[in-house]
């Protein structure tokens, strides 16, 4: 991930692990509301909401990066997103900040698997960017129940 221009990402922690979000790609950061099972879907998609009159499958980030799941509460907090086409909920341990990165500080992955695009460090902390793209787009829209 290589950019002249700096990146508006939302920090967000996922198990022991900080990723950043693009803003880009966000709608808006939400707490948990009434999630409807749907039968037989992927085992990280933990349901559908109703956002404002839009149904939007719910996908659990921890499941999503290869983590184990946690027990859901109204104060689990979900940020939807849309790329490539796809509208989706990502449930996230915890939102902590807005931040820009500079240009300079984004570098091309070099681990965290095919969901996350760039690292950074913050305050010596490595941040992971994610490609929300590639994270929708491997949930194929017939396996999101869409």
């Amino acid at each position: 991930m290589t950019s002249a221009e700096p990146v508006a990402v939302v920090v967000c922690t996922v198990g022991e692990q900080q990723y950043a979000i693009p803003v880009a790609a966000i709608l808006e950061v939400a707490a948990l509301v009434e999630v409807t099972a749907v039968p037989q879907g992927p085992a990280e998609m933990v349901g559908v909401v109703n956002r404002r009159g839009a149904v939007i499958p719910l996908l659990d980030l921890r499941l999503c990066l290869g983590q184990p799941s946690r027990p859901l509460s109204l104060s689990t907090l979900f940020v939807v997103v849309e790329a490539a086409g796809i509208v989706a909920g990502l449930i996230v341990d915890d939102v902590r900040e807005v931040i820009t990165l500079p240009a300079e500080a984004l570098k091309p992955r070099t681990r965290g698997g095919p969901f996350v695009q760039g690292m950074a460090a913050v305050d010596q902390t490595p941040l992971l960017v994610l490609n929300t793209a590639a994270l929708l787009q491997s949930f194929a829209p017939s396996e999101l129940g869409m």
